[in-house]
């Protein structure tokens, strides 16, 4: 739980705003694995880069950036 937390929040630090909680959990793994900063930091990446072309960011998106 603290893993997820920890890096729940750094994604908000990173993003300006909370994300839901299905994308914090389909990072975890990641996050276990490299620490917060590697799956947050790609996280704000893919979104941004969603919101730009106008695709939607799904928690199965998210999954695919640790495989």
């Amino acid at each position: 739980m603290t893993r997820k937390w920890r890096l729940a929040r750094r994604i908000a630090e990173l993003f300006g705003r909370p994300v839901a909680d299905s994308h914090v959990r389909a990072l975890v793994d990641v996050a276990s694995q490299y620490g917060a900063e590697l799956p947050a930091v790609a996280y704000v990446h893919l979104r941004r880069h969603g919101a730009e072309t106008g695709r939607r960011v799904t928690a199965e998106v998210v999954e695919n950036l640790g495989a």
